[in-house]
């Protein structure tokens, strides 16, 4: 009976993950996982490169009609200079997003929780306002572009003054929101971590003072006892 009861149980032992799978904040040397974040940029850039707008409907870009047809969104930042110095600082936050990840993988020190936090959380900051700024103001163009010249050349088909947001592609919503998700889960990671630091934080203070408890409830028995049994 014990043979079989034991063929059966489950095994018991705790679940520990395997050390290439932990965070190594005291191990030199090369560690890979940080560089995933690399792949932020990256996706970001790449969906740039396919049709942001809708082809099938119709949109005016400039004064000569030129349409925005399948025009990828590389070519659409670069249609005023407001879009190329946005496109240009979401460079610039994306790349200085990818500093921190490769100096994390090369040096313990990055790795840090606090040093981590104070080059990667700003960059990311940075980079999922203007990621979500920039289509917003490349449609707004379109639409001021689009409605001026339907109206110098009576065109009566219009397209409603709010949808031209919604004739975006995936291929532009992908980058406009995905460093927005980033940032709130990479927030709500911090969030957990910072609750979990204060409460063994908590649990160390609790665990000095009981000694000291202790000391002061075993001081307070010796009074008590001497009070209710006076020597002769």
């Amino acid at each position: 009976m014990d043979k079989e009861e034991k063929q059966i149980s489950p095994n018991k032992e705790e679940f520990v993950d395997k050390p290439y799978n932990q965070f190594p904040q005291d191990i030199e040397g090369f560690y890979w996982i940080p560089l995933l974040g690399i792949l932020l940029p990256i996706i970001v850039f790449l969906s740039y490169a396919f049709p942001a707008m809708d082809h099938g409907q119709p949109l005016y870009m400039n004064a000569a009609g030129e349409q925005v047809g399948k025009k990828n969104f590389y070519d659409l930042c670069f249609a005023s200079t407001l879009s190329t110095v946005l496109f240009v600082l979401l460079c610039v936050a994306l790349v200085a997003l990818c500093v921190p990840l490769v100096l994390a993988s090369f040096k313990k020190k990055f790795r840090e929780y606090k040093r981590f936090n104070a080059l990667f959380t700003p960059a990311l900051a940075v980079s999922a306002i203007l990621a979500f700024l920039l289509p917003v103001i490349v449609v707004y163009q379109i639409q001021t572009a689009d409605i001026a010249y339907r109206a110098a050349h009576e065109i009566t088909v219009s397209v409603g003054a709010t949808t031209y947001l919604f004739l975006g592609t995936l291929y532009m919503f992908i980058p406009m929101l995905l460093p927005f998700f980033v940032l709130l889960w990479w927030s709500m990671a911090n969030l957990i971590a910072y609750s979990r630091a204060k409460k063994a934080q908590e649990a160390v203070e609790e665990n000095e003072k009981e000694p000291q408890n202790d000391i002061e409830n075993e001081g307070k028995e010796e009074k008590e006892d001497a009070e209710e049994h006076p020597l002769p």
